[in-house]
């Protein structure tokens, strides 16, 4: 986004889309003719979504250069939460819900250890399942010499964790 307008101008390129119902090509023709000032549907997008996502119009280099970038932890729990929820959802389909871009999703994830792009499937016991394995483990002993078949396949399905590497 090229920033040859002041910061004026790009609040009322955002009110103006408002007004005109998100509709780019609609909003673009408003501003043109209330202001006399030709913009492109890229500038009016550009400046609103950098809004979203930075809550200025400037560039601030650090996200340009694709450094960490500190969003307010409110709503790193809040995308944290979402995805301790919602075990299966991506990147993508979380970021219109936060108003952010989907690399601020990915980037708190990322810094939380989580990696939405790996499905790793694991076996998590719980204090309720000690009475039952103690049980098995004590008529597994009395009857040891029975028709048995061993092996070292197994399928455990208890839990199914997702977004952690």
């Amino acid at each position: 986004m090229s920033f040859q307008y002041s910061n004026v101008q790009y609040t009322e390129m955002v009110r103006t889309l408002a007004q005109c119902g998100d509709t780019v090509a609609l909003a673009c023709r408003t501003f043109n003719q209330r202001y006399g000032t030709r913009i492109d549907r890229r500038t009016m997008l550009a400046a609103t979504q950098r809004l979203r996502d930075h809550g200025t119009f400037r560039p601030n280099t650090a996200i340009d250069r694709g450094a960490n970038v500190r969003i307010r932890s409110s709503l790193q729990n809040e995308i944290l939460d979402y995805f301790d929820e919602n075990l299966h959802a991506s990147t993508r389909e979380a970021a219109p819900r936060f108003q952010c871009s989907y690399m601020h999703v990915w980037r708190t994830l990322r810094g939380d250890k989580e990696h939405p792009f790996h499905l790793r499937r694991c076996q998590e016991l719980t204090p309720n399942d000690y009475a039952p394995r103690l049980q098995f483990s004590r008529w597994l002993l009395e009857n040891w010499q029975r028709n048995i078949i061993w092996t070292d396949e197994s399928t455990f399905t208890r839990v199914i964790l997702t977004h952690a590497e």
